[in-house]
């Protein structure tokens, strides 16, 4: 089922990293339903916009800082 496909708005929650490597990568090497279709993407480090499909840190959790 494709859930991305007729969506304005599409948020994803997840976590940031697995067993710390870092989850979010410049290219998916899984099949994808929909691309470049994220408007939101929520983890427990922070949340990230992605105006003109290029990703913007927008809110950083207390527990963490840039570095």
């Amino acid at each position: 089922m494709d859930l991305v496909g007729s969506g304005a708005n599409v948020l994803v929650l997840m976590e940031h990293t697995n067993k710390g490597v870092p989850k979010i990568v410049e290219e998916c090497t899984y099949p994808l339903t929909g691309k470049g279709v994220i408007t939101t993407l929520v983890t427990e480090m922070g949340v990230f916009k992605f105006p003109n499909k290029r990703i913007k840190l927008i809110e950083i959790a207390k527990e963490y800082t840039l570095e």
